[in-house]
C-alpha cells in the first residue's frame, strides 16, 4: 500500500510540475541549469548576458537583455542577441543545441558577432515557427545548411557578409514558402547557378541563365527583388515571369540590362501591376522612350536614371498622384515638360530631370502643389527668366 501511494504522490507531483511549466512555460528555460545550457559554448567579453542566471533576482528569464516573451503564455518568442557593429564582437564561440528548448521561437538575431568561422547550426532548421533569422555579419562560415530549407514559416533571412565557402547550393531556398526577404549582400554567389531569390543585393551574382527561370516555385508572398549591381543581364526579364505574385519593388540597378524599354515593362505588368511602388532600373543600358506606366496604379518611385532612353515625358505622368520620386536624369530625352505633367503630383518629393535637352514651359504664376526636396535641373532650358515657382518650394 505504502509503495501504491508512493506511485501516485510521484504522478500528482510531475502532474503538478507539469502543470506549473505550462502556466509559466519560461520556467523551463531558466530551471537551475536552463541559462547555463544556452550559454555554454559563447564567449562574453562584455557581460551582455549579465542579466540570466539562475539566482532568484535573475530567475524569470522574460526579464533577460535579449529575451522577449509572449504577454498571453509566456513562451520565449524572440532571442535578439544582435551586437553592436560599431564595437568588438560581443558575443563570440558557438552555438548551444540548447536552443532547441525554445519551442515557440518565432525570431532569432544573432548578427554582429563572433561565431569563429563555423557553420551556421544545421539543428536552426528544426525551429518550426521560425519566422525571422537574422545572421548578419555574424562571422559564420563553412557551407549554408540545406536544414535551413526546413523553416516553413520563415518570412525573412539575413545571411550577408559572411564567410561561406561554399555556396553554390541554393536548392533549400525554393522549400521557403512564406519567404518575403532573403538578403547576401557582400557574399561570393559566382557559382551558385540554383538560387531562386528576392534581396540579393551581393557581388560577383552570375547572371540568371534562362535555363534557371523554372526550377522554382516562387513564394506567392514574395514583396522584394533586389538584384542591384550584379552583372546581370536581360534574361532576368523571362526570369521575373516566374512570381505571379505581389511584387512591391524591384531593384535592378547597376546592371547591364539592355534592350527597349517598354518591352521590359510590358512583362512586368504581368506580374507587378497592381501592386508594384518602387521600380529601379537605373545605371543600365536601357534604350527605346518612356513607356506608359498607367498600368501600374500604386507606382511611387520611377528611377531611370543614366540609360540611353530617347524621347519626350509622356504627359501621362501627371496621372499619379501618389508619385514620389521621378528620376530620368542622365539620358537623351528632349521636348517640353509643362504644368500637365506636374500639376496633379501633390506627393512629389524628388524630381531629377537633368542632363537631358528638356525645356520646363511654367506659367510665371503657376504654383505647383508638391514641395520639394531635391530637384535636379542641370542642362535643362529654364528662360529666360528665373522660374519664380522655385520660391514656394
Amino acid at each position: 500500500m505504502s509503495m501504491i501511494m508512493d506511485r501516485i504522490s510521484l504522478r500528482l507531483l510531475h502532474a503538478f510540475l507539469m502543470l506549473l511549466l505550462h502556466l509559466n512555460p519560461a520556467l523551463g528555460f531558466i530551471s537551475g541549469v536552463g541559462d547555463a545550457k544556452v550559454r555554454k559554448g559563447l564567449v562574453d567579453d562584455y557581460d551582455i548576458l549579465s542579466s540570466w542566471g539562475s539566482q532568484d533576482q535573475k530567475k524569470n528569464c522574460c526579464k533577460w537583455k535579449g529575451v522577449h516573451c509572449s504577454k498571453h503564455t509566456g513562451h520565449v518568442l524572440e532571442l535578439d542577441l544582435r551586437g553592436d557593429s560599431e564595437k568588438t564582437q560581443p558575443l563570440r564561440g558557438k552555438l548551444s543545441f540548447s536552443l532547441l528548448e525554445l519551442h515557440h521561437l518565432s525570431s532569432l538575431d544573432l548578427s554582429y558577432n563572433d561565431f569563429n568561422m563555423s557553420q551556421i547550426p544545421e539543428f536552426l532548421g528544426s525551429f518550426n515557427n521560425l519566422k525571422h533569422l537574422y545572421l548578419l555579419e555574424a562571422e559564420f562560415g563553412g557551407t549554408i545548411p540545406y536544414e535551413l530549407g526546413n523553416l516553413s514559416h520563415l518570412e525573412s533571412i539575413d545571411l550577408s557578409a559572411n564567410n561561406f565557402n561554399n555556396v553554390a547550393n541554393l536548392q533549400w531556398l525554393s522549400h521557403l514558402s512564406s519567404l518575403k526577404e532573403f538578403v547576401l549582400n557582400s557574399i561570393n554567389l559566382s557559382e551558385a547557378y540554383d538560387w531562386a531569390d528576392v534581396s540579393l543585393s551581393s557581388r560577383d551574382l552570375p547572371p540568371i541563365a534562362p535555363s534557371t527561370h523554372t526550377h522554382f516555385n516562387y513564394s506567392k508572398s514574395l514583396t522584394t527583388v533586389d538584384l542591384s549591381d550584379n552583372h546581370q543581364n536581360s534574361s532576368i526579364f523571362g526570369w521575373l515571369l516566374n512570381f505571379n505574385t505581389s511584387l512591391v519593388e524591384i531593384d535592378l540597378s547597376s546592371n547591364q540590362l539592355s534592350g527597349q524599354l517598354v518591352e521590359f515593362i510590358n512583362i512586368l505588368s504581368g506580374c507587378a501591376k497592381d501592386s508594384l511602388e518602387i521600380l529601379d532600373l537605373s545605371l543600365n543600358q536601357m534604350t527605346g522612350s518612356l513607356p506608359d506606366f498607367s498600368t501600374f496604379s500604386s507606382l511611387k518611385q520611377i528611377y531611370v536614371g543614366t540609360n540611353n532612353v530617347t524621347g519626350t515625358v509622356p504627359e501621362g505622368i501627371g496621372n499619379f498622384h501618389q508619385l514620389e520620386v521621378f528620376d530620368v536624369s542622365n539620358n537623351s530625352m528632349h521636348g517640353v515638360v509643362t504644368e500637365v505633367h506636374l500639376s496633379n503630383l501633390s506627393n512629389l518629393w524628388f524630381l531629377d530631370l537633368s542632363l537631358n535637352s528638356l525645356a520646363l514651359q511654367l506659367n510665371k504664376d503657376w504654383i505647383p502643389p508638391f514641395q520639394l526636396r531635391v530637384i535636379y535641373l542641370s542642362s535643362c532650358k529654364l528662360g529666360p527668366r528665373f522660374p519664380s515657382w522655385l520660391q514656394t518650394q
